[in-house]
């Protein structure tokens, strides 16, 4: 049915392909490379339906269209049509962009040059992004410091309940201090004073990167994907996600040589736009911002982990008990000996 569908999406297009490759599932769309007979590939993406998906899919490609624009490796549509494929319980959309060539790299093999390349990426996205008018010519629903401030609220809300407090204590020997909560929003009501609001790409991840070398065998980063969660916020928002990523699954690396290679050598010192760090105050403690918002990304990880595997499962799990050990270390979960 799935094939049909495809067939029927590149009809619409009027695309006749040579072959049709196979299906790469990502977490809200999938899709497959279209080879056509003067050797062009292009790609074809199919998205799963979700809240405001369609929204979120424009937004995403005026960004990314923009940064092409730029030599930027980024997607751009093919067509400007953006299909809406119907059936009597759901809509869901389907669009045809380049194809970007290069292959994604495990967490655990990225090296120096692979971190100090991300960063100085996403340090040139920011300086350009900086410098458009785009968020004058696209909606958004909400900005990154209040989405997470709900978000945070979700996740106190499952973390206290009971039920899921038992089985923490019983299943996997943790305690959750609730007090973090308190930290986190006031925090985030401080960030939303203090700093400047630009789009941002906000899914830099391993998944979204990919890597080539040229003919000299030179490493460099040749596309950038899924711009669905592009939003408004500081840059610090950016940087904290991949790097809450780096420091748990770059399990070769410390969390400072991270930092330095990705932060100071790659979006500082390579980049055209400059990151530093601000010290907030809390209850009169004053605190990294940066390592804050790692901590609030690290958090909703673990969250998820809870929510979307059975308990008994996660010591199988190398990253959620990566995740769980950072949220331990950072007085955000409690671990004691179970009997």
């Amino acid at each position: 049915m799935q094939d049909n569908l495809v067939d029927n999406i590149l009809n619409i297009y009027r695309i006749r392909p040579v072959k049709i490759g196979p299906k790469n599932i990502g977490y809200r769309n999938e899709s497959y490379p279209i080879y056509l007979k003067n050797q062009t590939i292009l790609n074809l993406i199919i998205y799963k339906k979700e809240p405001d998906i369609l929204n979120r899919i424009k937004a995403a490609d005026k960004v990314s269209n923009y940064l092409n624009n730029l030599d930027f490796p980024t997607r751009i549509n093919i067509y400007d049509k953006i299909l809406a494929i119907k059936s009597p319980n759901f809509i869901k959309y389907a669009a045809i962009y380049n194809y970007l060539p290069g292959s994604t790299i495990p967490w655990e093999a990225y090296t120096m040059e692979h971190l100090k390349l991300l960063g100085q990426m996403m340090s040139n996205i920011h300086y350009c992004l900086n410098k458009s008018n785009l968020n004058q010519n696209i909606t958004f629903n909400t900005d990154v410091i209040s989405g997470h401030i709900q978000l945070l609220y979700s996740i106190n809300t499952y973390l206290c309940d009971p039920g899921v407090k038992r089985a923490l204590g019983h299943k996997l020997g943790l305690t959750y201090h609730q007090s973090i909560f308190d930290q986190f929003i006031l925090f985030l009501n401080k960030l939303n004073l203090t700093d400047n609001f630009q789009i941002l790409h906000m899914d830099m991840v391993r998944g979204n990167i990919l890597y080539k070398k040229d003919n000299n065998h030179k490493l460099y980063i040749s596309g950038i994907l899924d711009f669905e969660k592009t939003s408004l916020g500081p840059t610090m928002f950016d940087i904290a996600r991949t790097l809450a990523f780096l420091v748990i699954d770059c399990k070769y690396k410390s969390e400072e040589k991270i930092k330095k290679y990705f932060l100071t050598s790659g979006y500082n010192k390579r980049g055209n736009a400059k990151f530093n760090d601000i010290q907030i105050n809390l209850n009169g403690k004053y605190l990294s911002a940066l390592n804050l918002l790692i901590n609030i990304f690290v958090l909703h990880d673990f969250y998820k982990f809870l929510l979307h595997n059975p308990y008994e499962s996660l010591y199988l799990n190398e990253h959620y008990l990566r995740t769980k050990d950072f949220l331990i270390k950072n007085d955000i979960l409690t671990s004691y000996q179970m009997f």
